[in-house]
């Protein structure tokens, strides 16, 4: 998956088995999209800050305006970003964001009695969903969250609370999880406080086959999820007026046929987990939206035990830098199946329409950025030289090197958090810096010191600047070839280049030596002996210094 570059055409290549993360075969029923690639400038957005957490105001029908809450902190060591509120009718939650619907906002200020208190008790709970480009990887999520009554403000402070937060923010409640969803899987379930695994509906994973690939999905006959759809959750009571069934359906204004799922019993121990759901959600819940990524999501959308689970592998890189959520609306009893409107489908039109915009505006700035800083290869005084080799850029990539013997990567930022797997001295990783520990790209987080008597310093930072190039060895256009398949991982990730699966040779009599690009694919070579090999018509991904073991080597 590439960021394609203005007048750059498509290269379809090869990779068996897989094409966007779903099985081959499965394209006989329908096809694959392949998420947006993000462009230069777009690959994080700015955290939010305390004066921007009040985000506006939408309808919400059957209850009356909510105000739209951020979240600073996602977790205690990541800052939230921005949840947009488009038109008072939609949400557009970004990557790694949360907000809470609320009667009313102070900014940078969290009141639990401010929260939304919706009692949703014998009645249905919609709204419409815009999932197209949100693939494997990706986690768009809708709960109902006991806010109000929570009057522990927890380490994320805001009182945001739930079964699974007992080491992240530090508070425990019940939770309706109404959504947990890409374009591929969809997970309704519910929650006791102390069940983090509760009960579920839907599709993907290991245990939901309320429907298949053939029913939910790109292209799919009855939910298309190319297209919003309409999402609606019916919490039945029963005579006594106590909850008896969770009713989920899905349903879309382009198809005939609409998906629909229940949870009637839940058995927890000897315990009714309805019973007791059915005493708190009497007292109300605030509804909560966010949207995430990670590579470990395979329990949601993943292959399953059977193999008839939607997704091969999760590719969080891939995931859009936004979803959107519209149309939110409460109504008493179980109401005739509803569908997307003409408004949630021109409203979702728009938006990725300014999206793409956004993009080439931050595309054209990079290139013209990058047009001013490009250096003189010849004689400058004459005005005289051959054009520049340079096709692509990207600059002042941070990378931090690992100083010490070796260093352990943590599930979480604490000393004595579980070891997953260990770092070399001189490898080179890429990530987020969270106080003092590095979050990596592929997940875990390794410290950067550790503060003590005399500081214990585990990482240092370096700044380096990639090319790829259009014809021609490294040394020609004054930069360094890479010398590591590591390096040669992050130069392509922050050249756009999204699948950055690297095709490795030890010894290749043929290839040149270090990181290239050939039809699409990215290569790497490490025997040293192939340096003089002909680079042909392969694109050569360069550097502008290289950290190897033995010191740093500079143009």
């Amino acid at each position: 998956l590439k960021a394609l570059s203005p007048g750059e055409s498509l290269v379809k290549t090869r990779r068996d088995a897989i094409v966007s993360g779903v099985l081959s075969q499965r394209l006989e029923l329908h096809h694959g999209i392949i998420s947006d690639g993000i462009p230069q400038g777009e690959l994080s957005d700015a955290s939010i800050l305390p004066n921007e957490t009040c985000r506006g105001d939408i309808e919400f029908k059957g209850h009356g305006s909510v105000q739209v809450v951020n979240a600073e902190m996602q977790s205690p060591w990541i800052k939230a970003r921005p949840v947009d509120v488009k038109g008072k009718i939609a949400v557009s939650p970004h990557l790694k964001s949360r907000a809470y619907f609320a009667e009313g906002c102070t900014a940078g200020e969290y009141d639990n009695e401010k929260y939304a208190n919706v009692k949703v008790l014998g009645k249905t709970f919609s709204y419409t969903v815009d999932l197209s480009n949100v693939g494997c990887g990706c986690d768009a999520q809708v709960h109902l969250v006991p806010m109000r009554h929570n009057s522990q403000k927890s380490r994320c402070k805001d009182f945001f609370c739930g079964p699974s937060q007992k080491h992240v923010c530090g508070e425990t409640c019940f939770t309706i999880r109404l959504q947990d969803a890409n374009q591929y899987a969809w997970f309704t379930s519910l929650h006791l406080e102390d069940d983090p695994r509760g009960v579920s509906i839907g599709y993907g994973g290991s245990e939901r086959r309320d429907w298949n690939s053939t029913q939910y999905g790109p292209g799919a006959k009855c939910i298309d999820t190319s297209w919003p759809f309409r999402v609606s959750v019916s919490f039945l009571a029963n005579d006594k007026g106590t909850l008896d069934t969770v009713r989920l359906t899905l349903s879309q204004a382009k198809s005939s046929c609409h998906l629909s799922a229940k949870i009637d019993m839940y058995i927890l121990g000897t315990r009714d987990g309805l019973s007791e759901l059915s005493d708190a959600l009497e007292d109300g819940v605030t509804p909560v939206v966010s949207y995430w990524n990670d590579d470990s999501l395979l329990w949601m959308d993943g292959l399953g035990k059977d193999g008839s689970g939607p997704c091969v592998m999760d590719a969080p890189a891939a995931c859009p830098r936004s979803m959107m959520l519209s149309n939110f609306a409460i109504a008493n009893g179980e109401p005739a199946v509803l569908k997307s409107d003409i408004i949630d489908i021109a409203l979702s039109v728009i938006q990725k329409r300014m999206t793409e915009v956004q993009a080439s505006k931050n595309k054209e700035k990079f290139i013209e950025a990058e047009s001013a800083r490009e250096p003189c290869v010849s004689d400058c005084e004459s005005g005289e030289g051959k054009a520049s080799l340079k096709a692509e850029a990207s600059a002042d990539n941070v990378q931090w090197e690992v100083v010490f013997s070796t260093v352990p990567v943590r599930k979480s930022p604490s000393f004595k958090a579980k070891i997953l797997k260990h770092k070399a001295q001189g490898n080179m990783l890429v990530g987020s810096v969270v106080k003092n520990w590095l979050h990596l790209r592929g997940g875990g987080f390794v410290a950067i010191k550790k503060r003590q008597r005399v500081d214990a310093v585990f990482l240092e930072r370096r700044l380096v600047t990639y090319e790829k190039l259009a014809s021609g060895p490294c040394e020609e256009s004054g930069l360094l070839p890479i010398h590591t398949k590591e390096a040669c991982q992050n130069a392509a990730f922050a050249l756009g280049y999204l699948d950055t699966y690297v095709n490795t040779f030890y010894s290749a009599s043929k290839r040149p030596f270090g990181c290239y690009l050939m039809k699409g694919q990215i290569f790497f070579v490490s025997d040293p002996a192939t340096k003089k090999n002909s680079v042909g018509k392969r694109n050569m991904i360069c550097v502008s210094k290289a950290y190897t073991p033995d010191g740093v080597i500079e143009v």
